[in-house]
């Protein structure tokens, strides 16, 4: 009896204190990405820069980048009701009193008409709303990244690729200013690569599937990938690969590409020649071979980007991480104060 009581007064007292910490908070984030806005909910450790919990996650296709492919590099009216009405639905999943931040990356900083959008963001949702630049993706991703994978930056090289525009960073060092980055600022991304394949190679116009994607096509457009790898990422990050972990992160690898393996899983691990033998698999299939959805149309070409730049770089192999810009934002506490 007096155990129990005991077991139960340790319990109790352990809760209060961490439920009591000042260091503890909640907060949330929303990631208006150039392909998927993700929503993300977490009780955060302010004092240490990381994610203790996070309590909700949800993410919905709101594809701004494809609207800017078709409309001549604006956003048209569909998409930005699409994008108003997804932001208000995330907004109301908050809990009572959580303050929220959103961001968004490449296709607004691209955007012809991005301010009269986030205008009319602010003044539909009163959100607090920031256009990032890509160094800013880089940074976060890798902090979020190394933060999650439990080591220093210094440790990792972490690739993130979204709708349009990809980022690996490697820190040089942990010095007491934050770690000094060399960072591969791209921008062949999911959007991009898809209309590639579409326009360079099969010459059908960006607006259609990809899909079926044929052997031939697939070598010319591997090819491409490859050779821009080589000749535009920098040689202090082709350097690192080998001594350092690779972390992949971002929808694109993180969803994508380990559902395109037989056997694998959300957040695995993979290796070049799974990848190489899982695109083969796919190709000479249409759309609904390939098992239809919102993201049919990337399912060949995604995997393609990827394979062409571990192929160019040199990686072997690599770890999948659910990581986000949100994920970022909800521990750099420059948005919060």
């Amino acid at each position: 009896m007096r155990y129990c009581i005991l077991a139960t007064t340790i319990w109790v007292l352990a809760f209060s204190s961490y439920a009591k910490n000042p260091c503890h908070v909640t907060r949330a984030a929303i990631d208006v990405g150039s392909g998927t806005t993700k929503f993300a909910q977490a009780i955060v450790d302010k004092c240490n820069g990381r994610i203790v919990k996070i309590q909700k996650f949800e993410k919905k296709r709101v594809p701004h980048a494809d609207s800017l492919a078709k409309n001549n590099n604006f956003f048209d009216e569909e998409v930005q009701k699409m994008g108003i009405k997804t932001l208000k639905e995330f907004l109301s999943k908050l809990d009572n009193g959580v303050p929220v931040v959103a961001i968004a990356t490449s296709a607004f900083r691209t955007a012809i008409n991005s301010d009269e959008y986030v205008e009319k963001i602010i003044s539909e949702t009163s959100l607090k709303f920031h256009v990032i630049s890509q160094e800013q993706e880089a940074a976060f991703g890798l902090k979020a990244a190394s933060s999650l994978a439990g080591g220093r930056p210094s440790d990792f090289l972490v690739w993130d690729i979204g709708g349009g525009s990809m980022q690996i960073s490697s820190a040089n060092s942990d010095g007491a200013q934050g770690p000094q980055l060399s960072t591969y600022l791209g921008h062949l991304a999911s959007v991009p690569m898809k209309n590639l394949m579409t326009t360079q190679v099969q010459k059908k116009g960006s607006s259609n599937s990809p899909n079926p994607v044929s052997k031939k096509e697939y070598s010319v457009a591997l090819g491409k990938v490859v050779d821009l790898a080589k000749r535009s990422v920098q040689k202090s990050i082709q350097k690192s690969v080998a001594q350092k972990k690779v972390l992949g992160i971002g929808g694109v690898i993180y969803y994508n590409t380990c559902s395109n393996i037989p056997g694998k899983k959300k957040g695995c691990s993979f290796t070049a020649g799974e990848l190489e033998r899982s695109i083969a698999r796919k190709l000479g299939k249409s759309d609904e071979e390939l098992g239809g959805g919102k993201f049919v149309d990337e399912s060949v070409t995604n995997p393609i980007l990827v394979l062409g730049f571990m192929k160019a770089l040199g990686i072997e192999k690599m770890q999948t991480l659910k990581v986000s810009m949100a994920n970022g934002v909800l521990i750099d506490e420059l948005f919060w104060k």
